[in-house]
């Protein structure tokens, strides 16, 4: 039930960020204390979520497994733009 509860955090908040590479792992403790959840117990959790491959850790960072930024059409659109005009403009040196 905690790792379900675990793993439910972490979609969220995939979910709610989809353009951050993971959830803080002391935001995900944080919220893991509302269901009382001793840090001992919470830190044994995370471990054996990642070490079956059902979570990831990037420095501070938990995500789902196998989780990556995308962008929808009309970002990747922006960002083709944006990548065009650095490409096109002339750098601006200065002495």
């Amino acid at each position: 039930m905690l790792a379900a509860r675990l793993i439910n955090d972490v979609e969220s908040y995939h979910r709610s960020y989809p353009l951050r590479s993971g959830m803080p792992r002391e935001e995900l403790k944080s919220r893991s204390k509302s269901y009382t959840v001793s840090p001992r117990v919470f830190n044994a959790a995370i471990d054996r979520l990642i070490a079956s491959g059902d979570l990831q850790e990037n420095g501070p960072l938990i995500l789902r497994a196998g989780y990556a930024i995308r962008f929808d059409p009309n970002q990747q659109r922006q960002i083709e733009q944006l990548m065009r005009r650095f490409a096109t403009s002339p750098s601006r040196r200065q002495p």
